[in-house]
């Protein structure tokens, strides 16, 4: 190889050439991998594994005038991908995808719904994948390197999706439920949110002092929209406002009756329109939408609460994947649920906080989806 017969100075000093016609062999650095230019000419380095996955070290080879990923593509190892296949993750979540080999840029491209790469171009061998909260079903990704010679791939299933149903500020979905208190003293008064602030179970101090309450949630059209169509779970949470007055077992019944927030009482579902028998008692599991009976005897779920149990938490959780679905499926009714104790007969009650109540402490479903 012949020697540089001029000298290199000036274009070391400069670092780069100053005009693309500059031919090989002239006062010019057309290019330099692992060294830098100065003033005192090219500085040394510590050998370090480039993209050849060969070690450089001085002399370093002689710099020619030629596109710079015709040598270097020559010996690239092809983009490899060793994580899980498929990537499993959840919608409305990230996950970071890393890759092996190539050589910089990679360009990344991704199929599937609701589906994104955080960055489309990188120097980097990461990129962030992102699902919004409407993303569903399967989808894949591919990942190819400056010499497109390799691509690192993978198939992508998600998890199930998760959102939140309630009137707290961080739910996905507010203004979608409606609850209330029924108290058989005052059999035919609309426990109004601001009055009673709160919904109860169980039996207060004295006579026909028995507390019930009923909430309800609109998720269906949300859930469509999201293109679910399979409920994963489905998980009720209410926050203890009060320490718990006896043991109690808690169920939720699903309603057969369309109760209007602000007029249900005790004897009454909405305005005009009775109960069939007072406090939503008259169950049968052979009941039907707007029929001849109140609620299903059958309970969705049932949790027990000890006496004393402390406020100041989300302890009560009540399992409402089943009705869910058939919410979704439209077999059932968006009527909601009422919440019951299994002892009314001394005193012995608990209360959680309504609709109405701290932002953070309010009642809310929780739901995960496919």
């Amino acid at each position: 190889m012949r020697e540089f017969e001029t000298t290199f100075d000036k274009g070391l000093k400069k670092g780069l050439r100053e005009d693309d016609e500059n031919p090989r062999n002239k006062e010019a650095l057309v290019e330099c991998l692992n060294t830098k230019p100065s003033e005192e000419g090219l500085i040394p380095i510590v050998p370090v594994t480039t993209p050849m996955d060969v070690t450089m070290a001085w002399p370093f080879p002689q710099v020619f005038d030629r596109p710079l990923n015709d040598p270097v593509c020559d010996g690239v190892t092809n983009v490899g991908y060793s994580g899980n296949d498929p990537l499993s993750f959840e919608a409305s979540s990230s996950t970071v995808v890393t890759i092996t080999n190539g050589l910089p840029p990679f360009t990344w491209a991704i199929t599937g719904t609701g589906l994104s790469w955080a960055t489309a171009t990188t120097y980097e061998r990461t990129n962030t994948l992102v699902a919004s909260v409407s993303a569903t079903g399967t989808g894949s990704w591919t990942a190819t390197d400056k010499c497109a010679k390799g691509t690192g791939s993978d198939t992508l299933v998600l998890f199930p999706g998760s959102a939140t149903w309630g009137d707290n500020s961080a739910d996905d979905y507010t203004s979608k439920t409606a609850d209330r208190l029924m108290y058989e003293f005052q059999p035919d008064t609309n426990q109004t949110e601001a009055h009673a602030g709160y919904l109860g179970m169980g039996k207060g101090n004295g006579a026909d002092r028995t507390n019930r309450s009923v909430i309800q949630f609109d998720i269906k059209s949300d859930l469509e929209a999201l293109g679910a169509t399979t409920i994963v779970s489905a998980t009720l949470y209410c926050y203890l406002n009060l320490s718990v007055v006896g043991d109690h077992n808690v169920s939720a019944y699903r309603l057969l009756q369309n109760f209007v927030g602000g007029e249900v009482t005790w004897n009454s579902f909405s305005t005009g329109n009775a109960w069939n028998t007072a406090g939503c008692a008259a169950a049968s599991d052979a009941g039907e939408d707007g029929g001849s009976y109140d609620r299903l005897a059958t309970a969705e779920d049932t949790i027990a609460l000890a006496d004393g149990l402390a406020p100041g938490s989300y302890a009560f959780i009540l399992d409402l994947t089943d009705l869910a679905q058939e919410w979704l499926d439209g077999t059932a009714s968006e009527y909601g649920i009422l919440l019951k104790s299994d002892n009314e007969e001394i005193l012995n009650y608990l209360t959680v906080e309504n609709r109405e109540g701290p932002d953070t402490q309010r009642p809310y479903l929780e739901i995960e989806y496919t």
